[in-house]
């Protein structure tokens, strides 16, 4: 990829953190968690047993195992509607969102629903199409700080991209793929095994850089979609970003494996949000 930007991913440790969590105010979580290395294991134990019940009240027995098998937990942050985990696995940014109401998580994004009942007799792939790729994903993406929506795929088309943000400070684009899933397993290489036949016959796995051009090319802009005039030289040169926001409806403790950070797809960084079977 010819990207011309430094990606600023935290710097793996070797040591965990083992699935505690500091008794700290939220404004100092994410020092102090930086600062593990460097503080007595002994007393971080002491401090971790009073926040570890709180957060796991919050978040789900899931939530240890989801620290233990971080490479770095960089922030635990509690928020109005849940817990959210950042950290970092194999190279890739991690972001784990726990709703502390898993129905209202779903009913508040999508107006197709008006209550968990409306899910459950649906397939994933309708979910996944319909409701998370739609109404979700832009919605969360727009709920980040100094990111806008510029592109979303209205019309459900498997092959092509889902959604185009924009870092409002940077001027960053991000390349964004959707996924939704009802089972406990690790997310892997294989959510992002389908392909695009290109013009030399040759196939082009998802969200590999020769996908995202062939994909931006026929269906955005052969196609007449409504896009920004300098992000067609940003994809030309590869200067964006590649993430991916997963919805997990399912008791799991998994993160990713390590085929995420293979080369082919390189994706930048993972959201993950984690519901407790509100659909099945």
């Amino acid at each position: 990829m010819r990207r011309e930007f430094e990606r600023g991913r935290p710097v793996s440790r070797d040591r965990r953190l083992s699935g505690r969590l500091l008794e700290l105010p939220e404004t100092q979580q994410t020092t102090a968690l930086q600062r593990a290395s460097d503080v007595d294991r002994r007393r971080l134990s002491e401090l971790s047993g009073q926040q570890d019940e709180l957060v796991r009240s919050l978040a789900g027995e899931d939530l240890g195992g989801v620290l233990n098998d971080l490479d770095s937990a960089a922030e635990v942050t509690r928020t109005a509607s849940g817990v959210v985990v950042r950290g970092e696995r194999d190279g890739v940014d991690l972001e784990f969102n726990y709703p502390e109401d898993g129905e209202g998580f779903y009913v508040s994004r999508s107006d197709r629903i008006d209550s968990a009942d409306d899910l459950k007799d649906r397939s994933s792939s309708e979910i996944g199409r319909d409701v998370v790729e739609e109404d979700i994903a832009p919605a969360l993406i727009k709920d980040r700080k100094n990111q806008e929506v510029v592109f979303a795929d209205k019309r459900g088309s498997d092959p092509g991209i889902d959604l185009i943000a924009k870092d409002t400070q940077t001027g960053e684009y991000v390349i964004v793929e959707v996924k939704f899933t009802r089972s406990s397993e690790p997310i892997g290489k294989n959510k992002f095994s389908s392909e695009r036949t290109l013009d030399d016959g040759s196939k082009a796995t998802q969200m590999s850089d020769r996908w995202i051009e062939d994909a931006f090319e026929k269906e955005l802009l052969e196609k007449g979609a409504d896009v920004p005039d300098d992000l067609e030289l940003a994809i030309q040169n590869g200067n964006y970003r590649k993430e991916a926001v997963v919805v997990q409806d399912s008791k799991s403790d998994s993160t990713i494996t390590a085929g995420l950070s293979d080369p082919d797809l390189d994706l930048d960084g993972v959201t993950i949000v984690k519901t407790d079977e509100v659909t099945q």
